[in-house]
């Protein structure tokens, strides 16, 4: 992790050693971040204090020092960015992907329009591998979840996958896989 930076690299276990690199748009401090619902960080039930505070409110029940300095000490806890993939800053500026920019403040349809000006690139579309029971395969919304161009990118004898990641509509980051060998072979045989 380079914190300072906003960029990280993940190097797999596996006999390949293959690496992943992001780009973070978001972090732990962002909206999303502090209310657990970063891919990376994702907390379903996470509630701020002000909601806990209102539902004991609500049942007209007095929470006592202790609780409250508890309950605190938790959200701390679940929000301390030791435990989580992400840097401690963001990264600021704007990446050149495939001589196209990527920066943080856009959304998908920004990006996928500059892609289709270059009229050789695929523009980005959802990775469906949620388990809602909806083919929602090529889609461009951008809402939440992975989207992916659908052509890998070969560079010197390589083949990369460029990932972005979105959270309710605001990206959060950008990801580059070296895809291993045993990748290959699975791309290969789907293509026979």
């Amino acid at each position: 992790m380079f914190d300072d930076l906003g960029v990280a690299v993940q190097i797999d276990d596996t006999p390949d050693k293959e690496a992943t690199f992001y780009i973070f748009f978001t972090n732990l401090d962002s909206p999303e971040g502090q209310a657990g619902k970063l891919s990376k960080a994702y907390i379903s039930d996470m509630k701020s204090f002000e909601e806990i505070e209102n539902e004991y409110n609500e049942l007209d029940k007095p929470m006592s020092k202790e609780l409250i300095a508890r309950i605190k000490k938790g959200l701390e806890d679940d929000l301390n960015p030791k435990q989580y993939f992400y840097p401690y800053h963001i990264f600021q500026g704007v990446v050149d992907v495939q001589g196209v920019p990527i920066a943080g403040d856009m959304n998908l349809q920004k990006i996928n329009a500059y892609r289709e000006q270059t009229k050789k690139l695929d523009i980005f579309t959802f990775w469906d591998r949620n388990v809602n029971m909806e083919d929602e395969t090529m889609t461009t919304e951008g809402r939440s979840g992975e989207y992916f161009q659908t052509t890998d990118t070969e560079c010197n004898g390589k083949l990369y996958r460029i990932v972005l990641f979105f959270t309710n509509a605001k990206l959060e980051y950008l990801r580059v896989e070296n895809l291993s060998n045993s990748d290959l072979e699975m791309i290969k045989k789907l293509k026979e």
